[in-house]
């Protein structure tokens, strides 16, 4: 077999661990920040991210609404649309019924 030259993946380049050793470690946001360091900060640090929390919750808020909007569209024009097809199969029906009418006459 040749040897080809593909960048080493990530867990290559952490082939001097030892096995079972975790290449990779995950942490969650609430482990970004401990409540002692809440002391250290600025208020402005606080402020901007309420600020950006605020913007996140107002856009999430506005697409909820956008969608909410083309749910209501889209199940309006359904209903129209089942409804015309009401009016069709209901005049369908009546040529129908004419019809045998006639022939049993």
């Amino acid at each position: 077999a040749t040897a080809t030259s593909a960048a080493p993946s990530p867990r290559d380049s952490a082939s001097f661990l030892p096995a079972g050793f975790p290449t990779h470690i995950t942490v969650t946001p609430s482990q970004y920040q401990s409540e002692d360091d809440d002391e250290d900060d600025d208020e402005d640090g606080d402020s901007n991210n309420e600020e950006d929390a605020e913007r996140r919750i107002a856009r999430s808020r506005e697409r909820n609404r956008e969608h909410a909007r083309r749910t209501r569209l889209r199940k309006k024009a359904q209903l129209e649309s089942l409804q015309s097809k009401v009016k069709g199969l209901q005049a369908e029906s009546k040529v129908l019924k004419q019809s045998l009418e006639e022939c049993s006459i």
